[in-house]
């Protein structure tokens, strides 16, 4: 069982990180990660003088590949990086996979860091701080902005193993959550019910967006998490401009590892008709030469 010992607030996950960050890295450490993946970690690692290196995942349907990820891991890299559910792509990892990982780098002497702030989309059985009571090279970032839509307030969590949080202290500051935001977040846990309807309206949704995709394609994702990668099938084009055209606002793929102009990364919106209506709206224009597809 987890003690206040394991655990410390954080000013959302991104706070996390930058403390996680300072923890290990100075001028030329070596962290280890995957494309693509959150692009502000690997900016934090390198404003710090560390260097970022991603295990290209490749292919059309970049699924997570735990092996050609494992196979990378060496006694040189300070941590390695991995975000459960994927930004931008969505796809869960399964927790089998992050515990073999977690004892590879284990034997290697190399932390792991889990940033899970979409974990709140996944089973919590499915969550690394399972791995817990089994590892201590684990560090876990949850936070409370996604799931819970608290991102004003800034509210996250670590969690790992007791000598790697009397480390995290040493280089965090107290008092990094406000009051009245520590207060709303224990109001907003009371909400069971509230998660559990959020995932079954987003996996419907979700579901609705790429079934009705005709020259679109998406990456490989889960239904449960409210983001997706989204794809052209011709490089030449800007996918994020042309989808701003007909009034669906994304995230450009070239601001992630390994994707280019004709990916952007898709939030499913609430009111899913009205972004699907867009989305094929554009696809009719693009129809010319893609028909075959």
């Amino acid at each position: 069982m987890l003690q206040t010992e394991h655990i410390e607030l954080a000013a959302g996950s991104m706070d996390g990180i930058a403390k996680i960050n300072k923890m290990f890295i100075d001028k030329g450490t070596v962290v280890l990660g995957y494309a693509p993946q959150f692009p502000d970690f690997k900016h934090d690692v390198e404003s710090m003088g560390g260097i970022y290196e991603a295990v290209d995942m490749g292919g059309v349907a970049v699924k997570f590949d735990s092996e050609r990820f494992k196979s990378e891991i060496k006694d040189r890299h300070a941590f390695c990086y991995i975000d459960n559910p994927n930004n931008p792509t969505g796809q869960i990892i399964p927790i089998e996979t992050i515990s073999e990982i977690v004892e590879k780098a284990a034997n290697m002497d190399v932390c792991v860091l889990v940033d899970e702030a979409y974990g709140d989309f996944m089973e919590k059985e499915n969550s690394a701080v399972m791995l817990l009571k089994k590892f201590d090279n684990l560090i876990v970032i949850k936070s409370f902005s996604k799931g819970f839509g608290m991102a004003g307030l800034r509210v996250g969590y670590i969690v790992g193993s007791k000598g790697l949080m009397d480390i995290y202290r040493k280089v965090s500051i107290p008092f990094s959550v406000n009051g009245i935001a520590a207060d709303l977040t224990v109001e907003a846990l009371k909400n069971e019910a509230f998660l559990d309807g959020s995932r079954k309206k987003i996996a419907c949704a979700k579901k609705k967006v790429i079934d009705a995709l005709r020259i679109f394609r998406s990456l490989e994702t889960s239904l449960d998490v409210p983001i997706m990668t989204m794809f052209h099938p011709d490089e030449r084009v800007d996918l994020y401009t042309e989808l701003l055209k007909v009034g669906v606002l994304s995230i450009p793929g070239i601001s992630f590892e390994g994707l280019g102009h004709n990916y952007v990364r898709l939030r499913i919106h609430l009111d899913v008709d009205a972004l699907i209506e867009r989305i094929d709206k554009l696809e009719r224009i693009h129809m010319g030469g893609y028909n075959e597809l």
